[in-house]
């Protein structure tokens, strides 16, 4: 995962990224009834800021073999209470996410 393009960080702002450290298998649990038939990742990382980084890219590169399907069947779903029931959905078929906020 690559964050860039913060558009409103200044000194002493931080973004803080952290993961699970599970491996990055397909899970069929906490899916969105709006995408019935999809899986997500079993890895789930969270985000927190020191101050406001504002929006930021976030891109996900799968060329090390990480693949479950093209590129225009993932999702990014952003949830702040981690059971993804009502999580937002973003598509792009390069798994480039710009200004998303944090």
């Amino acid at each position: 995962m690559r964050i860039s393009a913060p558009s409103a960080l200044s000194s002493n702002e931080y973004l803080l990224l952290a993961h699970t450290n599970t491996d990055l298998l397909s899970y069929s649990g906490n899916v969105l009834f709006s995408l019935p038939t999809h899986q997500r990742w079993s890895r789930v990382w969270r985000a927190d800021e020191v101050g406001e980084v504002g929006d930021v890219t976030i891109q996900f590169d799968l060329s090390g073999g990480l693949s479950f399907g093209s590129g225009s069947s993932y999702r990014l779903l952003i949830d702040s209470d981690g059971d993804f029931a009502d999580a937002t959905i973003v598509a792009d078929p390069m798994m480039r996410y710009p200004d998303v906020n944090i």
